[in-house]
């Protein structure tokens, strides 16, 4: 089953079919982008993760190839709940 996870700290969507994968993206997110990441102890409250069907991740998907879906969720994180 496909998985979204939203960073508190900035809004950022990651989404993946394996929760394995979004483990390894949200750590290299955390690195590149809040140089917070340090292998041992990573921390994953700062991270929403939640289920979705393939049919979600699929509005997802294509939400995501329009510039504007970008755009909202760096102008305002929180309208994105998860």
């Amino acid at each position: 089953m496909p998985f979204v996870a939203k960073c508190r700290n900035c809004g950022y969507l990651l989404w993946t079919e394996t929760k394995g994968l979004l483990k390894d993206l949200m750590k290299f997110h955390d690195s590149e982008s809040h140089k917070t990441y340090d292998s041992e102890d990573f921390d994953f409250c700062s991270w929403v993760i939640v289920r979705v069907t393939h049919e979600q991740l699929r509005d997802i998907n294509m939400a995501s190839k329009n510039p504007a879906f970008w755009r909202a969720i760096r102008t305002n994180p929180k309208r994105v709940r998860l």
